[in-house]
C-alpha cells in the first residue's frame, strides 16, 4: 500500500505514507493508509485513485476482500406477495437465479 502511495503523483514523500493495522472486524482486517497530498483540491481524486490501485493490487495478488452476508428469516405466517408483480427486477419466488447487485461485478 505504501508502494502504491509513493507511486501517486499527488502523494508527498515527506512526511512519508504510513500503513497501520488498526483492528480486526467481523469480516475484515482494518488497514489504514495515511498520506499527505500536495493540494487539498487533489484530495478526493487521490483517495479514489489510491483505493482503485490498492484494490487492483490485491486482486492481482489473489487477495479477495470479504463482504458480509446476511440471512433473512421471515417471522409470521402471512403469505408472501407475488414479488414478480411487485418488483419485476427480482427473480420469481423459488428461483435460483442470483439477485443483481448494483456496482459489484463478479471476477
Amino acid at each position: 500500500m505504501t508502494r502504491i502511495a509513493h507511486a501517486n503523483e499527488h502523494v508527498l514523500d515527506e512526511p512519508p505514507p504510513v500503513v497501520t493495522f488498526d483492528t480486526f472486524g467481523d469480516n475484515a482486517l482494518t488497514l489504514t493508509l495515511r498520506a499527505f497530498v500536495d493540494s487539498v483540491d487533489a484530495r478526493v481524486g487521490t483517495i479514489s485513485a489510491l483505493n482503485r490501485a490498492i484494490n487492483q493490487a490485491f486482486a492481482d495478488a489473489g487477495i479477495s476482500i470479504a463482504f458480509p452476508q446476511r440471512d433473512l428469516h421471515r417471522a409470521g405466517r402471512r403469505p408472501t406477495p407475488d414479488l414478480g408483480r411487485v418488483a419485476p427486477h427480482l427473480p420469481a419466488q423459488g428461483s435460483q437465479r442470483p439477485l443483481p447487485v448494483a456496482g459489484r461485478q463478479r471476477r
